[in-house]
């Protein structure tokens, strides 16, 4: 193979790559934003089958918030619940990820290659071509903008949590305040 024919074959695999990545952004994007809808129809259709199965109504402990308080009808899920489709959407998320490092290594890979080009080819007249950069922020940060979709799901779930519990936690909040002022034994 000659220089110019290397040349060639290293462009349209640079090419080739540089469109599988934004391929990749793509189907990831769009299936974990499907995902996500899918779970809300899902969570919505569990909730109602555990108020029908009259679980949520119980009183139950929240480890977290460290009070008991009741869940009704239109609660979000417990927290068991709620993690099986977190951890779905963050398995996924890790997926994509990874696929798409492993494609963005495959690209530089070919664009070492076409800078080197020269070296292997020295009584070719082979153009230089100025370095393209390895690892930007930007490409690091579209690896990470997967992850927004699990951890988007999971602020969603506490600030549901926090607002449809916000008039019990309030009166838990007044209720420790109250004590601390007028209960001597909180005062050294």
């Amino acid at each position: 193979m000659n220089a110019e024919g290397a040349e060639k074959n290293l462009w349209d695999q640079i090419r080739a790559h540089a469109q599988l990545v934004t391929r990749m952004h793509q189907w990831g994007f769009t299936t974990l934003a499907g995902l996500q809808t899918a779970l809300f129809f899902i969570r919505k259709d569990v909730g109602e089958m555990l108020v029908a199965r009259e679980l949520l109504a119980q009183s139950t402990p929240i480890s977290e918030l460290n009070l008991r308080l009741k869940i009704m009808a239109g609660a979000p899920l417990p927290l068991h619940h709620f993690m099986i489709g977190n951890v779905i959407l963050f398995t996924v998320a890790v997926i994509f990820a990874l696929m798409a490092g492993w494609v963005r290594k495959r690209l530089m890979f070919y664009a070492v290659a076409l800078r080197e080009l020269p070296l292997h080819y020295p009584e070719d007249n082979v153009k230089i071509y100025p370095e393209m950069p390895r690892e930007t922020r930007i490409s690091s940060y579209t690896r990470l903008v997967y992850f927004v979709f699990p951890v988007f799901d999971l602020l969603l779930y506490v600030y549901r949590l926090v607002i449809f519990h916000f008039d019990t936690l309030w009166a838990a909040v007044i209720t420790a305040c109250g004590q601390m002022v007028y209960d001597p034994s909180y005062w050294p």
